[in-house]
């Protein structure tokens, strides 16, 4: 199958190779309060989006790396379908991510496909404000604040 190829590296554009993490795997994290490492199974997560108000799943966690030092981030979860066209989006929007490099735009830090499982996984930073929705909401930002970051946004699409 077409997701096979995540796992063993191949991947058709640079910005997307550069991030794709080949061993990485769940267990690489833990839950957000940092007591517990991941179980295979990332439902022990906290959800941020789930499929029913966002296309993929978004999950909160720490990431530990090769120090040990951990750092919050989520995982949006992308479900590989044999057609290819999971694939196709996955990679499209890491490309697009990767190219934008906006402080409005958040970056990708890894891709990477747990073993023996149709699935792949976005790493970016957590933002404790959330999304732009939910920063909006949570802070009411002046008006010329609003603006400034709808331009920006706009500069860097």
């Amino acid at each position: 199958m077409r997701h096979d190829l995540l796992h063993l590296g191949f991947a058709e554009s640079v910005a997307f190779r550069a991030v794709l993490e080949n061993g990485r795997e769940l267990e690489h994290y833990s839950t957000p309060d940092g007591e517990s490492p991941l179980p295979s199974r990332i439902e022990h997560l906290h959800c941020l989006a789930n499929k029913l108000s966002s296309r993929h799943c978004v999950y909160k966690a720490l990431w530990h790396d090769e120090r040990g030092i951990a750092s919050p981030c989520v995982l949006k979860e992308f479900e590989l379908d044999g057609t290819g066209e999971q694939w196709r989006r996955l990679e499209t929007e890491v490309e697009v991510l990767q190219q934008l490099h906006h402080p409005f735009i958040v970056p990708v830090d890894a891709v990477f496909q747990p073993r023996k499982k149709p699935l792949a996984y976005v790493q970016m930073p957590f933002y404790a404000h959330g999304d732009t929705v939910q920063w909006l909401d949570s802070c009411s930002p002046e008006l010329w604040k609003r603006q400034r970051m709808l331009w920006q946004l706009a500069h860097a699409l």
